[in-house]
């Protein structure tokens, strides 16, 4: 199976280069890949579930500083500078990714023959539908979910297909939002009261925008949708 040999490749490059935002992503983007395409309670998958629930903090991490950060004025960088951002976060990073590379050296990584098939594949893509979510962060963290399987499967039969770009562009966005919502409480926990008001109104702002274009590309998705299916 070519995606656990990927795997494979981004595990061992990560155990080499510890602390790469890069290459911790593709890590985690291989893992979902290969488990789209894996039963739900096949010994692999459950590891694989296990290695993204370990990383996602330190990826979390990665993003509040590299991400969300590096959008702020140069006023609002040198205010959480002067209140020890950069220390609070390696502190904390230290910790997980010693213990995330405590479980990845302590479990044997073993190819799977238990594969699904194209055709279950297909029912899975044909019997997923996308409704529009709230702005409820854990109704929109389900909704990216359901994106990344839709499109990770979808991209295992048939990598042309027209509704991947679309799949894309909805992951990319309710996964900003995501990482919004992330930055908030890691910012929320770091900060007093009064000086969390003034980064969570630059949260507010972007989160809403963020929302606007996931609804417009969610309503082109869905008519695309409609009109394959009226064929």
């Amino acid at each position: 199976m070519k995606q656990f040999d990927s795997f494979l490749i981004l595990l061992n490059n990560y155990k080499v280069e510890t602390g790469d935002i890069e290459t911790l992503h593709k890590l985690r983007v291989s893992s979902r890949k290969l488990s789209s395409v894996l039963k739900k309670k096949s010994l692999l998958a459950k590891k694989l579930k296990t290695l993204r629930k370990l990383s996602n903090e330190i990826r979390d991490l990665d993003v509040l500083k590299d991400e969300f950060f590096t959008s702020l004025t140069d006023s609002q960088k040198k205010k959480l500078l002067k209140y020890g951002l950069d220390d609070y976060i390696k502190s904390k990073k230290d910790i997980l990714e010693f213990e995330f590379l405590l479980f990845l050296r302590s479990i044997k990584w073993v190819k799977t023959s238990v594969k699904i098939s194209k055709k279950t594949v297909d029912e899975k893509v044909v019997s997923n539908n996308l409704e529009v979510p709230s702005q409820d962060s854990d109704e929109l963290h389900k909704f990216r979910i359901k994106v990344k399987k839709l499109r990770y499967r979808l991209e295992h039969i048939d990598d042309e297909n027209e509704n991947i770009n679309l799949l894309k562009k909805m992951q990319n966005l309710s996964g900003k939002i995501h990482d919004l919502d992330v930055a908030l409480i890691f910012l929320e926990d770091f900060l007093d009261e009064n000086k969390f008001s003034e980064f969570s109104k630059i949260f507010d702002t972007k989160r809403k925008e963020l929302y606007e274009k996931l609804l417009i590309v969610l309503s082109r998705y869905q008519e695309l949708k409609s009109a394959n299916i009226g064929r």
